[in-house]
């Protein structure tokens, strides 16, 4: 992976774990084609329009997520909010808040609920102990892999 040239045009980023290709349009919306992970994005303010719709995609997709493992798990959060953290993918405050770096959008769609469950897990155990980790591994057994999986993509904090 590698970080985005000034010029977004035909740049490769990875949209939920999927290489997705950009390219500049004179259109006057973003749009995203799912058959062919294709990102088509309005030349004028091209970066500041992604960032805008990466965040827009993510509160919806990571409100969708939440809302799923807080059932399965039978959990409640106060919220969901998507912020630009570069240096943590997810957090839950003490009043059960739940924040997720809008930069998880690139992640795979396991990685994703794994992060999901790790947060709602906070939850019940507002710690890493080991009651906290069973928990994480009973609704994600292969929550180690998709740690890993974030440990190695690192470099896509970096990312807009």
């Amino acid at each position: 992976m590698r970080l985005p040239p000034e010029n977004l045009d035909g740049y490769t980023l990875l949209l939920l774990g999927k290489d997705c290709r950009i390219s500049l349009t004179d259109e006057k919306f973003v749009r995203y084609d799912t058959q062919n992970h294709r990102l088509y994005l309005p030349q004028a303010n091209a970066k500041t329009r992604l960032v805008k719709w990466l965040k827009e995609n993510a509160k919806r997709i990571l409100t969708g997520v939440t809302q799923t493992k807080a059932q399965e798990m039978g959990v409640s959060f106060k919220s969901v909010t998507v912020t630009s953290a570069k240096t943590r993918w997810g957090s839950c405050s003490a009043e059960n808040a739940v924040r997720y770096s809008f930069r998880l959008l690139y992640a795979p769609k396991e990685v994703i609920e794994y992060v999901v469950v790790h947060e709602l897990s906070h939850v019940r155990h507002k710690n890493h102990s080991p009651r906290f980790w069973a928990e994480v591994a009973t609704y994600c057994p292969a929550w180690k892999t998709h740690r890993d999986w974030l440990k190695r993509h690192g470099i896509l904090m970096e990312i807009f």
